[in-house]
């Protein structure tokens, strides 16, 4: 299969200056008086309905550390920290832009921010979080797109992602780059190893699109059955 890379890493690093133009859902729910609110049981921002959510799963009383992957405006790291002030924080982002504004909103906590590629981050650094979010945000990584025969499949890095597509298909016996025309989510592969690599026990991830055939099929089961100890055993 011949793929290009489809990568945003330019444009987050240098030309993100707003994201006025992309409604999540976790910005859409920021208002108070936002009309999307007033059409939920309970008129609450995304964060705290994040929040409570998972804490329906997870023993949030046991939790010391959390880590934002991208965390857009910081809303939700804000509404968690509202509801858990004794959560260590900690937000790693591309973006300087970005940075800048979870800066502003998470001025009245104590949070580490890092400016980085999280993509070059070295698993060792997240030894101590326990619990790591990357919320509407998976569909900026790098990706595969499967190219037609007469397109160039050449450019910086492909040989490099390839590889390391054969590796994720040998490692965890995935059929992926079998089918014509199927993309490949080949940065959020990357990350849920890193993620899964450093032992981190809770993993929360979520795009707001729609999702390819290989991230619903194969990217999301792989973080329970690879995570933490388990998947720590396998490699």
């Amino acid at each position: 299969m011949k793929y290009f890379i489809n990568s945003t890493e330019n444009y987050h690093r240098q030309d993100l200056n707003s994201l006025g133009w992309e409604l999540t859902v976790c910005n859409s729910l920021e208002p108070v008086n936002s009309p999307c609110r007033k059409n939920l049981a309970s008129p609450l921002s995304f964060g705290e309905h994040l929040y409570h959510f998972l804490k329906t799963i997870i023993p949030f009383d046991h939790l010391r550390s959390v880590l934002e992957i991208g965390g857009g405006m910081g809303y939700l790291m804000r509404d968690f920290l509202k509801i858990n002030p004794r959560l260590r924080a900690r937000m790693i982002d591309i973006s300087p832009y970005l940075l800048a504004k979870q800066k502003e909103t998470l001025q009245p906590f104590k949070v580490d921010f890092e400016l980085a590629d999280i993509l070059k981050v070295p698993s060792e650094s997240f030894s101590d979080i326990d619990l790591a979010i990357m919320n509407e945000n998976l569909g900026d990584l790098p990706t595969l797109v499967a190219a037609k025969e007469n397109e160039d499949d050449s450019g910086p890095n492909i040989a490099c992602f390839s590889e390391r597509l054969e590796h994720f298909n040998k490692k965890y016996d995935l059929p992926l780059g079998l089918n014509e025309n199927e993309h490949v989510n080949i940065g959020a592969m990357e990350i849920v190893e890193k993620l899964c690599l450093a032992g981190i026990k809770y993993i929360y991830l979520s795009e707001h699109s729609r999702c390819s055939r290989a991230d619903a099929a194969f990217l999301v089961p792989a973080i329970f059955r690879y995570s933490g100890a388990d998947f720590a055993e396998r490699t």
